[in-house]
Order: C-alpha cells, then structure tokens, then sequence
C-alpha cells in the first residue's frame, strides 16, 4: 500500500470517528430540544386548536341542545381546548419516554440551565463538523494529487529515488513540531466555532432594539390570538340566524387581547432572560476571546462580527499542516522499518559461519525487498519512444 492510500486511510477512519461522535452529539440534542417548553407548548397548542376547530364547527349543535348556556361558550372554548392540548401532550410525552431519556442524559433542572446544555453539545457537535471539513479537504486533495499521478504515469515511467536521508529522531522532531501547530490551528479553530455558534444563536437578545422588536411583536401575535380564539366563537353564534344575538362589549372584545398577550409577553420577557444566561455562562468560557454582551444593530448588518471567513482559511491552513503531519509520520514509519531490516541484514552478514559469502546475495534481496521500494519516494522519467511508436531500449 502506497503512502497516499496509507493516509487516506488514516483520514478516513478519523472522519468517522467524527462522524459517530456528531451522531450521539445530535441524539442528545434531539432529546433536549423534545424536552423543551416551547416544543411541549407547541404540541399542546396544536392538540387545543384541533379541538377548538372542532367546538367551532359544532356550535350549531351544541346551541340548539342547550346543553351549555350561551354565555359560558366563550369562555369554554378556551378552557375546554386548552385542557385537551395539555392533556394530549402530557400522554403523548409519557408514551414515548421523553422523561426518561432526559434525566438520563442531563441534570438541567431550569429552562435556562437547559439552554445552556444545548448550546455546549451544538457547540460541541459543531467543533466535530469542523474538524471534519479539515479531514475532507485534505482527502480531496490526496485524491486530487493522486489522480494527477495515475495520469502521468501514461506518459511517464515512475523510477524509484532515494529515500530523504533524515533520521528517525530528526522525523520525531519534524512531528512534534507539526503537531504543535496543529493543536494550536485546532484550538483557534474551536474557539471561531464556538463564536460562530453564539453569534448565530443569541444575535437576538445580544441586539437591545431587536430585543424591544421581539417582545412587542410576540406580544401583539399573543393577544391577537387569544382575542381570535375567545371571540370567533360569540362571532359565529351572532352570524348563525337563529334570533340569537350574544351582546358584546368594547373591553370584552380587547380584554382577551391584554390577556393573551400580557401572558406571551411576559414568557418572551423571561426566554430572553434565560438566554441572556445561557448566553452569559457558555461566553464566559471563551475567557479573554468572550463576545461582547450587546452588540449594535449596525455592527451585525454591516456582518463586521463574521467569523465563516476567518474559519474557511483556518480550515484551509489545518488541512496543510495535517497533511504535512501524516506525510512525516509515514516517512517515520517507513524509516523506522528500513532500520529494523537493515539491523537483521547487519547480524546475518557478522555471523561468517553461516553467511560466508552470501553477503552480496543478501544485498540484493535487502535492496530489491517490497519494504525498501516503498520507502523510496517517487520521481518521474520520460519515457522514450522511437519514431514508429515503441519504446526504445
């Protein structure tokens, strides 16, 4: 096996690794995220609309039964569904065992500790994705060199050289020092990870405009839900035809407006709270690297906090020296093997009442052995052709 294919085996077997390691990180992620209040919220808010969907198409019926007064209709439709979402939810997550996956993964015990773990396994799972761009690349440009070679080889016929004449203590050397810089090209590389992932994730809370835009905004679509979801029903009853006209006020039509979105806007209020935690207690991490806790709306649309460009080229330089480091470890092994043979060859030729006058036959056998002809590197000749196409002698 040549040297090339020797390293690409070695990236291989590191980017699945890596690629195991993203799979678990994802698991616990998953697991989480099912965890959260706002996927719990969710669940039990699609479960409540399905059944005030189905109040709503059944009100004719339930008004000409009369087995609910007319004026507790509203207020029903809101608690009835309700009550089915939270109930449907509570079921749904009892029977796939989401508590117990989650206090068996984490010890989080509040919303805002739990952000905080998810952001360190994304953060986590996203150092991996990086490192695994820095194993691709470099496999791609193997291949790239690779190719290369298999199409001159048409051309040309590959002569063996001489092995570079380094020592093995000066190759353990040349990978101490390659190794050095490639752990520090991988500690800049997770710290621009880490970066990247806390600008992209808390961007929002960290901008105090954008802050003010959500709270407002997630508050107006609280109250004018919740005003819907009250009223439509005193709407529909109104637009039935059956002499029956319910009597509504001003405050009773804006009433379930503050209501809904007092109660949205206060949970937006305490989720940007939570996350300025989390945000606090994974940045803190980064030490004298630590994003600062506000940012300019300018600064983030003029994309001067952009760390992708400055992760591409580190990408890029750990992809080199990864390669180098892998090139020097296989000549290392390589010389390593030519050492042991030739200190085999040494004792056979000392011993003279058994080898006399096979040295020169073990020469050759030592020069002429698979291990010395893969150690020696490649050069190429041009292969010489006479004029009617065959190669000369």
């Amino acid at each position: 096996m040549s040297n090339i294919e020797k390293i690409k085996e070695i990236l291989k077997k590191e980017y699945n690794e890596n690629c195991t390691k993203i799979s678990e990180l994802s698991e616990k992620i998953r697991i989480i995220e099912k965890n959260d209040f706002e996927t719990k919220s969710t669940i039990a808010l699609l479960f409540s609309m399905l059944s005030w969907l189905a109040i709503t198409f059944l009100l004719p019926t339930i008004i000409k039964t009369g087995i609910i007064p007319i004026n507790l209709i509203s207020p029903l439709s809101v608690v009835v569904p309700a009550f089915i979402g939270i109930t449907g939810e509570t079921l749904l997550t009892k029977k796939s065992n989401a508590k117990k996956e989650i206090k068996a993964l984490s010890k989080s015990k509040s919303q805002k500790e739990i952000i905080a773990e998810l952001t360190r396994y994304e953060i986590e799972r996203e150092k991996l994705t990086s490192l695994n761009k820095v194993l691709e690349k470099a496999y791609d440009n193997l291949e790239s060199k690779q190719n290369s070679f298999n199409l001159l080889s048409n051309e040309y016929n590959i002569v063996e050289k001489e092995s570079d004449s380094k020592s093995v203590e000066e190759l353990n050397l040349n990978i101490e020092k390659i190794t050095e810089i490639l752990d520090q090209k991988k500690k800049k590389i997770d710290i621009i990870t880490t970066k990247s992932v806390l600008q992209e994730k808390f961007w929002r809370i960290r901008d105090r405009v954008q802050k003010v835009i959500d709270i407002i905004t997630i508050f107006m679509l609280g109250g004018s839900g919740f005003m819907m979801v009250y009223d439509m029903p005193i709407i529909a009853i109104n637009n039935l035809g059956n002499n029956i006209q319910l009597q509504t006020s001003i405050l009773g039509i804006l009433a379930p407006f503050g209501i809904g979105g007092l109660v949205c806007g206060g949970y937006s209020l305490k989720r940007i709270k939570d996350c300025i935690y989390a945000f606090r207690n994974v940045n803190k991490e980064l030490g004298q690297e630590a994003l600062s806790e506000e940012i300019k709306r300018k600064t983030y649309n003029n994309d001067i906090e952009r760390f992708d460009i400055e992760l591409e080229n580190l990408i890029n330089d750990a992809c080199m020296i990864k390669l180098q480091l892998e090139s020097e470890r296989q000549k290392l092994d390589n010389a390593s093997q030519i050492s042991q043979t030739k200190s085999v060859y040494d004792e056979l030729v000392h011993d003279k009442e058994t080898f006399i006058g096979e040295e020169p036959q073990l020469n050759e056998q030592l020069l002429e052995s698979p291990l010395m002809q893969e150690v020696q590197g490649p050069r190429l000749v041009k292969t010489k052709t006479s004029q009617n196409g065959k190669s000369s002698n």
